[in-house]
């Protein structure tokens, strides 16, 4: 058992549908995140998450997506780990969404990748902390999951 439900994509969008006040939160790269996106997703890259964790709040609902599912299974593993209570993950990620035919937004987010639907504001420069989240999470197998 993970501590934290797995959706796939028609339950995911139920859920959305059913909790507006659940978040989606996506853990991708701004650039991934500029080219499509679920529609009302919050980017919060992985690589940050460490450092921007004070901007989530931990009694919220999260639903964590990624491109295919590892990156945000780490993610909510992270979560979890917080203090995160109502942690979900989307199953396959956004290329699973978009397999089963659900919508996404394709056209770019006003001012550039992640600017719009992001959660707080993007540092640029700032260096990432996968190496922390790799070490947390249990070395060579966190590596392989930041690739989903």
């Amino acid at each position: 058992m993970n501590g934290w439900q797995e959706l796939d994509p028609a339950q995911a969008q139920a859920a959305l549908s059913q909790d507006p006040e659940l978040v989606l939160l996506d853990v991708r790269t701004e650039g991934e995140y500029g080219q499509y996106r679920i529609k009302g997703a919050r980017l919060l890259p992985i690589q940050e998450l460490e450092a921007r964790i004070g901007e989530l709040a931990p009694q919220a609902r999260y639903l964590v997506t990624c491109e295919h599912g590892m990156r945000s299974s780490a993610a909510c593993e992270y979560l979890r780990a917080q203090g995160f209570t109502q942690v979900a993950n989307l199953r396959g990620g956004v290329a699973h969404w978009a397999q089963m035919g659900l919508p996404l937004e394709t056209t770019p987010a006003a001012g550039g990748p992640g600017a719009q639907g992001t959660c707080g504001v993007a540092r640029p420069g700032r260096k990432g902390v996968l190496g922390s989240l790799r070490s947390w999470l249990g070395g060579e197998a966190a590596g392989k999951r930041e690739r989903g």
